[in-house]
């Protein structure tokens, strides 16, 4: 990684992908979230995502914070839909969660914010879940992370090159 935290251990490392589910189709033919593949595979780290989890016994909640706790780096996708809530904690999206879990973990945390002008429309969402995803959105670029890349002209190819230089 290029500054800040690196990961405990040498690589490759474990990239923990958060996001919501529309980045992984948007946009068509190669989304974000496949360009955040690519680059991450690009630089031989291996992904870890909420797309690859098989049905289990356990909380899904529980579960997602015990695989991005497992992971090396955690690398967010922030669109502006704020997408599934914590069943237990209502208060918290499953992105925040991870974002949580990821902090407390002290791992590194590279943030991808998709200009609102590029970002899939944000579709049916309550002005609530809106008015949270605005103020994630706020958190994110004032906290102290690692990198808080602002995606300038964003499509998929420019997350692509912007994460396989941040993971290096």
């Amino acid at each position: 990684m290029n500054k800040g935290r690196v990961p405990s251990r040498p690589p490759p490392w474990r990239l923990f992908l958060s996001h919501t589910s529309e980045l992984r189709d948007h946009p068509l033919g190669r989304s974000f979230v496949d360009a955040a593949e690519a680059a991450v595979r690009l630089a031989e780290h291996a992904v870890t995502d909420m797309a690859y989890f098989s049905a289990r016994d356990i909380d899904p909640a529980e579960y997602c914070a015990s695989m991005v706790a497992r992971a090396d780096v955690c690398v967010g996708i922030i669109g502006l839909r704020y997408g599934a809530t914590v069943p237990l904690r209502p208060e918290l999206s499953f992105t925040e969660m991870e974002f949580e879990t990821a902090t407390e973990s002290g791992m590194p945390r590279l943030v991808f914010l998709i200009r609102e002008d590029v970002a899939p429309a944000a579709g049916p969402q309550s002005e609530e879940y809106g008015s949270r995803q605005r103020a994630f959105r706020r958190r994110l670029q004032d906290s102290e992370l690692e990198k808080v890349v602002r995606l300038e002209g964003i499509e998929p190819p420019a997350l692509r090159s912007g994460a396989a230089r941040s993971v290096r």
